[in-house]
């Protein structure tokens, strides 16, 4: 097949044929940018759908105050039965954390010297060994106000949690963390606790100067936290040391459950010891889309006056990229489909026109010799040859409305959606093979049966003479 001589005639057939040409051209372009701005939408409301539900998973839960009786045990009042209420259904995960932060100052007895316990002042007893705090003012766990002020580093405080049950960490904080970093939360041992035994992370280690490589040593032996002289915890087990990138996560950065990253799990004899007479509950709920579930069927039960508000930013973001999501998929792909057809059906209108107008010329260059699958080929090269410049436009103008729409969205579902130049581009290049297979496949049809006809009457025509 002689591809240089198709192209030679293909591109002199759109230069003598202006209207054809220009009507060809609008078509695939609108055709090019309408499927480009949608695809680009629909990948980033995709992509920022699932980075909220797996980035801030963590963030999905109720949370409840338990009051704790003078025995330790808890208060069996509204709040408890709210909390079983909660651990029956199944939308909400099996590892319910329960902690409480006890005001460690006024347990040893320095409430008259300090507010809080700088790390300097804490040591750590393992066996024979001392290991004594260094606050290097490294502390940078707590979020930034807003995204673009730079985190700020404080002083490194000793904080100690006591955990109720056996979990420090939830489901959700699991998959968040798995997502975040697709590493293993726990370094060294387990990440449940029985009571007498404690979780510490690695960040505390390093601020005691405990090797990274000692890590396992650790594991299973009995450590006493003391600080001016008065000890904080005594003979606690070492079970598990974690990765302290979790404390950086949505729950824990938001909601300042806890800056501690010391979790003991108190006996309830203990716990009259520290002076606490409430513990938190965070109860995660498996998936943000059954949040409102879990509310019915408190508020049903006449129990929701007992939860505290769940965090209800997080809601509202939930829900107005949902419903960024639903009018992308569902009603801007609906408009884009019947636009798209409409002007399909324009193109192949045009070309069958076209190859009615042409119908002799074609007939021609078969009676003299030209193949019909070469014929075919310049057709399919016209067709081609707009395709380019089409794509190469669509995409600036794409962009270009992609933002339009994306600030119009923003001001009414306060969701920000960020093209990606590579991502349109690529879009754009796989739309123009599409538009230009799907046209072609359209015409092809048409240009067997008006060929044959043409072709029949010219070499009849020829015969008589």
């Amino acid at each position: 097949m002689r591809w240089g001589l198709c192209l030679r005639i293909a591109c002199k057939n759109l230069l003598r044929k202006k209207k054809y040409t220009i009507a060809l051209f609008t078509g695939m372009f609108l055709i090019m940018v309408l499927l480009t701005v949608w695809c680009v939408f629909r990948n980033g409301i995709s992509d920022l759908y699932r980075k909220f539900l797996q980035g801030k998973l963590s963030d999905c839960y109720y949370f409840l105050d338990i009051e704790i009786a003078d025995d330790g045990t808890p208060v069996k009042d509204d709040h408890y039965r709210a909390l079983e209420q909660l651990r029956q259904m199944p939308e909400v995960g099996e590892r319910i954390v329960t902690i409480i932060n006890p005001d460690i100052v006024e347990y040893i007895e320095k409430q008259d010297e300090w507010s809080r316990i700088n790390m300097n002042f804490v040591s750590m007893i393992v066996g024979d060994t001392t290991y004594q705090g260094e606050n290097d003012y490294s502390n940078d766990f707590e979020e930034p106000i807003r995204s673009d002020v730079p985190r700020t580093m404080y002083p490194v405080i000793f904080n100690l949690a006591l955990l109720g049950e056996r979990d420090f960490i939830t489901e959700n904080d699991i998959k968040e963390f798995d997502y975040r970093y697709s590493e293993p939360m726990m370094l060294c041992g387990k990440d449940t606790v029985e009571p007498g035994e404690f979780i510490i992370s690695d960040y505390y280690l390093e601020r005691f100067g405990v090797p990274r490589e000692k890590y396992g040593d650790l594991i299973g032996k009995r450590v006493t936290f003391s600080a001016g002289g008065k000890t904080i915890l005594e003979d606690a087990v070492l079970v598990g040391i974690v990765d302290s990138r979790l404390f950086r996560m949505q729950r824990f950065t938001e909601r300042k459950l806890y800056g501690s990253q010391v979790l003991y799990r108190a006996a309830v004899q203990e716990l009259a010891a520290w002076g606490v007479w409430y513990m938190n509950a965070i109860v995660p709920v498996l998936d943000y889309g059954k949040i409102r579930v879990v509310y019915e069927r408190l508020d049903e039960a006449g129990l929701i006056d007992e939860v505290s508000a769940w965090n209800n930013s997080g809601l509202e973001a939930y829900q107005s990229l949902y419903t960024a999501e639903v009018i992308v998929n569902r009603v801007f792909g609906l408009f884009a489909v019947l636009i798209i057809l409409a002007v399909l059906l324009y193109l192949v209108n045009t070309l069958w026109q076209n190859i009615e107008v042409r119908a002799p010329y074609c007939g021609m260059l078969k009676a003299i010799g030209m193949r019909q699958r070469e014929i075919g080929c310049v057709l399919f090269l016209e067709i081609v040859v707009i395709a380019i410049p089409c794509m190469i436009m669509s995409v600036p103008i794409s962009v270009y409305a992609f933002e339009f729409f994306s600030k119009m969205m923003e001001g009414v579902f306060t969701v920000t959606v960020q093209a990606k130049v590579r991502d349109a581009i690529l879009i754009a290049g796989a739309i123009a093979g599409a538009v230009v297979a799907i046209v072609f496949l359209a015409e092809l049809p048409m240009i067997r049966r008006v060929v044959r006809q043409e072709a029949a009457v010219l070499l009849t025509e020829d015969e008589s003479k």
